[in-house]
């Protein structure tokens, strides 16, 4: 009898450590990532560590001991030099500290319609590693994603734009698709507790990838718009008194004597006539088949991170003329690049970001995830004036690159408000390249100033320099 007493005894204490385990496990690392979730034996996160929004600052749920042992938690985010950019901590989802802000408002997601690069890669980041294999903290991890970015340049970006309080972006696009870098400032700590937060609005999205007006950079465009069609001279009067249009160099008054120009020089001095006149021949429908033939403009475009979509107001002489020099138009500082890498190659690319698949405990290649894809081409006698009026326009900015290296820009100018106090969005575009304007070798830089106390975007030609600088060192 004794016996059978000290066995129901053990047998209790047995029981009783079980279910103090399955208390104890650690708290899973969020409730969307599984559909077996259905569970009585559940653990709450204290209130006190719960954010508002954001999985990224901690959203968490408990599970049991079985369920937690089978989930998949996310692997490894790393940059293009395999740094590692984003990992579980307990059970946080956090950006590596160097990065957490330089990098937050592209891997985290403060808001659902921003850029969140750990969502778009979630899938592949839940599958569960070939090699079994779990954290410190027990976990079983997914495998890993190998990014196109480079972590330390978009850090060093950062720093600049921040030390000098340049809100904007700076957008790296390789010819080939490949993007370096999603600069935009400001952004904020992604590891901190959102309900603490105070942003301002320039903070809660991506201005990389976010259409704005991009004024005189859409010359770009407008030149193949314009060679396409046979648009290559025109005497320049300086002001279109019924369209109310002047160049810069005017102030609704016409020149003496009208100038006449040619299509790299009108692209050189960034007429607004010259190309308001030339969209206003041509009409809106030669208009859009062009850019529709030579940029899919108007079509969606796929990227593995983000969809880019275009916008172009041609339904009125006046919006129709004022698109010629980009201000009837919505696009990004990524389309802007992309659009600056096929005039000097002749062939776009849909940028991706996401590399390859590695093994999260070797960190080994299981895939590549993404191929070059081109998009569309434009044959080499539609891009020689523009080509010759960036060269123009990179010389007059007395930009410096390293030897062998070709240089061509733009600048552009958009008048976001009718309000005088309030400033111009500006643009630097530079597109460096080889001799022979390869796409391997090909790469540009879309640099956005939101409060540039300039009057023109050339004035600011020094921020440019400093981002090459960094970009070559």
């Amino acid at each position: 009898m004794k016996k059978q007493v000290l066995f129901a005894a053990i047998l209790a204490g047995l029981l009783l450590a079980s279910v103090v385990f399955a208390v104890a496990r650690p708290k899973d690392e969020d409730s969307e990532s599984s559909t077996e979730a259905e569970t009585t034996e559940t653990e709450t996160t204290p209130a006190e560590t719960q954010p508002t929004s954001g999985e990224t600052a901690a959203e968490t749920t408990g599970t049991s001991a079985i369920e937690d042992a089978d989930r998949i938690y996310r692997g490894f985010l790393l940059d293009c030099n395999y740094t590692v950019l984003m990992e579980n901590q307990d059970t946080m989802r956090c950006i590596t500290e160097k990065y957490q802000s330089s990098l937050g408002n592209v891997l985290d997601s403060y808001q659902s319609q921003a850029l969140s690069l750990d969502k778009s890669f979630e899938e592949v980041l839940r599958i569960k590693n070939e090699k079994s294999f779990r954290s410190d903290n027990g976990h079983l991890m997914g495998e890993s994603v190998v990014l196109t970015l480079d972590a330390e340049l978009q850090n060093n970006i950062y720093t600049y734009l921040e030390q000098n309080n340049i809100v904007g972006s700076v957008t790296i696009l390789e010819a080939d698709g490949k993007v370096r870098t999603l600069v935009s400032y400001p952004s904020y700590n992604a590891n901190a507790d959102y309900s603490e937060m105070n942003l301002s609005p320039d903070a809660t999205y991506n201005a990389c990838v976010s259409p704005a007006c991009p004024g005189s950079t859409f010359k770009m465009l407008s030149a193949v718009v314009g060679a396409a069609n046979g648009f290559t001279e025109f005497d320049d009067p300086g002001y279109l008194e019924a369209l109310d249009i002047s160049n810069w160099d005017c102030n609704r008054k016409a020149y003496d004597k009208p100038i006449h120009r040619t299509l790299r020089e009108a692209f050189r001095v960034s007429s607004n006539c010259f190309f308001a006149e030339m969209f206003y021949e041509l009409g809106a429908d030669k208009v859009s088949d062009a850019l529709d033939k030579y940029f899919c403009y108007s079509q969606p475009i796929a990227c593995d991170f983000v969809t880019i979509n275009n916008s172009i107001k041609l339904d009125s002489n006046a919006n129709l003329s004022r698109a010629g020099f980009g201000q009837r138009n919505n696009i990004s500082p990524l389309y802007i690049a992309m659009c600056a890498n096929e005039v000097v190659t002749g062939t776009m690319t849909v940028p991706y970001i996401g590399e390859k698949v590695v093994d999260t405990r070797t960190l080994e290649d299981i895939q590549t995830l993404t191929k070059p894809q081109t998009l569309c081409t434009i044959p080499s006698e539609l891009t020689e004036a523009v080509k010759g009026g960036m060269s123009d326009v990179a010389a007059d900015l007395k930009l410096t690159v390293p030897e062998g290296v070709q240089l061509y820009c733009k600048t552009g100018t958009a008048e976001i408000s009718d309000d005088d106090s309030k400033n111009d969005l500006h643009y630097i575009v530079a597109t460096c390249t080889d001799a022979e304007a390869s796409v391997e070798k090909t790469k540009t830089v879309v640099f956005q100033y939101a409060n540039s106390p300039n009057q023109y975007a050339s004035g600011d030609a020094k921020h440019l320099q400093a981002i090459l600088n960094m970009l070559y060192q």
